[in-house]
């Protein structure tokens, strides 16, 4: 009985004592939802290519010259304040964005910190060459929404 109390003990103070993320990479990831690129009309051929991508929570763009805009709801449920950024990852799959290749990491464009319980919207973009070269296979986007500090689960 008292080696079974030790042993016991023993794992509950290894497992508050272990890393919550293993992979530091994924660390602070709140939410993350994959969506489908449209390409949308040009009337002019010499404009860039542009993929949109829209949803009633976020939306933004991709364009052949490598730049890519995001926007979004962020919601903090705390009143202690977290720091949010959102981000977008550049992909290919399936029409349901399924079995997606990823042919970017995630790419912050915005960062914000947020208190008292209050929902913001983020608002920022950015430039990849790997956007630039991919733009024309690319189907899907997934957002992520990373949080640090006192993030609301």
């Amino acid at each position: 009985m008292k080696h079974s109390i030790l042993l016991i003990t023993s794992i509950f103070f290894t497992l508050l004592s272990a890393p919550l993320h293993a992979d530091d990479s994924k660390s602070g990831i709140v939410k993350s939802m994959d969506f489908q690129l449209i390409e949308k009309t040009r009337y002019n051929k010499n404009e860039p290519l542009k993929k949109v991508f829209k949803d009633f929570e976020y939306e933004g763009w991709f364009n052949s010259d490598g730049e890519w805009t995001i926007k979004g709801a962020v919601a903090h449920s705390r009143l202690r304040c977290a720091t949010y950024e959102l981000g977008v990852q550049l992909g290919k799959g399936a029409p349901a964005c399924l079995n997606i290749e990823w042919f970017s990491e995630t790419s912050y464009g915005t960062r914000q910190q947020q208190c008292n319980s209050v929902t913001m919207t983020h608002s920022g973009g950015g430039q990849s060459e790997v956007i630039k070269s991919k733009i024309q296979e690319a189907t899907c986007v997934r957002v992520v929404l990373r949080c640090t500090g006192t993030c609301g689960k």
